[in-house]
């Protein structure tokens, strides 16, 4: 039986159509925090920010947050 792994998250910040930037977190709340602060600053007619649930595999989710 596989353990259940603790989700990661992604904020993505998209200006004028292209993602501009994207951030890793192991918390919802410390992504969502990331993506409200992004929202305050974007043009709303034409900027976003997201937050999504990333799946990883176990090997790639270590490799990512040692890399940070």
């Amino acid at each position: 039986m596989r353990k259940r792994q603790m989700p990661l998250w992604v904020a993505v910040k998209i200006e004028r159509g292209y993602v501009c930037e994207a951030r890793l977190f192991e918390s919802l709340d410390a992504a969502q925090k990331t993506e409200r602060r992004w929202q305050a600053r974007l043009n709303p007619d034409y900027d976003g920010a997201a937050v999504v649930k990333g799946h990883f595999t176990a090997s790639l989710k270590r490799k990512l947050l040692a890399s940070r």
